[in-house]
Formats: C-alpha cells, structure tokens, sequence
C-alpha cells in the first residue's frame, strides 16, 4: 500500500487486530488502495458518534480536508465550545488529526467522504448555503470557496441560484486581476449553464459575453 493509505488503515483500526483483520479480509488490494473493508471500518468508527457530534463532524467535513473550529461553529450556528467538543472527540477516535494552527485535518479522503455522507441531503445544501457566507473577503481564494460553496446551494431556490451567478461573476473578475483566466472563464460557464436551467430572470447575453470575453483572454479563439 502506498505510505499514507497503510498510516489511515493504521488509524481507522488503531492497533486493534481484530480491527485489522476485518479491513484486510473484506478488502481487494491494488497498487495504492484498499476497498471494502476499510469503507466498512471508517463506517464504523463513524457511527461511535454521538448524532449532534456526527453532524457537526460532518459540517466538517462540508468545509473541506483543513478546517478550524471556529468555521465548523459558523456553517453549524453553534457555540465554538460544543464544536470544539465534537471535533475533539472526532480526534480521539482518529477521524481527525490537530494541524499547524490551531486547524483539524481529517485523516484520509475516504474519511472525509464517510462523514459528510453521514449528512442528510436538506442538511448539506443548507449549510452550504451558510458556507457562502463564511468565506467572506477580496482575497481570490477566499472567493473561489464562496463560488464552490454557492453553486451546490443553487439547486434550493431561485433567490440562491441568482446568489450563486452573482457570486461568480464577482469571483471571475477577481480572477482575471490575477490573470486567472482559465478558471474565471471556468465559472462564468458554469453561471451561463445555472441561469438557463434555473430559469433566471432577465437576460443573459450580458453573462454570455462575460464567459466569451474570459475564453478569448484563455487564447481559445477558435471556441
């Protein structure tokens, strides 16, 4: 197995070799991954979980592979004392492991994926829908997130789709600041694409040669 995926099946099981054997005889190993039994085992690990515990885990999780307890406190509208606790105990069960900081890393992707999928859907898009809200600031990255974040809660109403458009086109022109143009013209691609599924009011040439200006800028002339 490749280093870092034998240290998470060393975490998941924490040494247990009952644990260990459970991962490894309901597993198909290939060159870098292990399937089925490690799934199984994180799963399990999970459900040690308190149900409040393993929401905000997963509100965690929502966020992404770093996050610190005061974000996870936001996007859960809770006191950073009780998700401190939670995350806390996440760490203990090794789902997560302390970051420079003051942040929280969870272990291993797969980890990650188990624990947002411990989150109902209504759950996931209202709090993704908060996320928006989290990522505040100018700075380009911090945008992108806000985009990220905005496009998945667009599919709860109109008012967050229109949300979602306007926060790429703000985010693209950021990014052509910076001469971010493959990934501005990315999102204004992705904003064309919402605004006609989602029925958008008004027009929207405008937005279409928002997306048509950032492509020519990405040399594509042609397209």
């Amino acid at each position: 197995l490749h280093p870092a995926l034998a240290h998470t099946v060393s975490i998941i099981t924490q040494g247990n070799p009952l644990h260990l054997r459970s991962v490894v005889g309901r597993s198909t190993f290939g060159a870098e991954t292990v399937l089925g039994g490690l799934q199984q085992e994180i799963t399990r690990v999970i459900a040690q979980l308190t149900d409040s515990d393993r929401q905000l885990v997963g509100y965690a999780a929502l966020l992404g592979m770093d996050v610190s307890v005061h974000e996870v406190a936001r996007v859960a509208e809770t006191a950073p004392r009780v998700a401190a606790v939670a995350l806390a105990r996440a760490v203990s069960l090794g789902i997560l492991v302390e970051s420079p900081g003051e942040r929280l890393r969870f272990v291993h992707e797969q980890v990650r994926d188990a624990a947002l999928a411990a989150l109902a859907l209504p759950e996931r898009l209202d709090a993704h829908a908060r996320a928006v809200t989290l990522w505040a600031g100018p700075e380009p990255e911090r945008m992108l997130h806000r985009a990220h974040h905005a496009f998945i809660a667009a599919s709860r109403s109109s008012a967050d789709a229109i949300i979602a458009v306007q926060t790429a086109r703000e985010t693209a022109a950021a990014l052509q600041m910076v001469d971010g143009f493959e990934p501005s013209a990315a999102l204004l691609g992705q904003a064309v694409v919402l605004h006609n599924t989602a029925v958008l009011p008004g027009p929207v040439a405008l937005l279409s040669v928002e997306w048509a200006e950032a492509v020519l800028a990405c040399g594509r002339l042609a397209e």
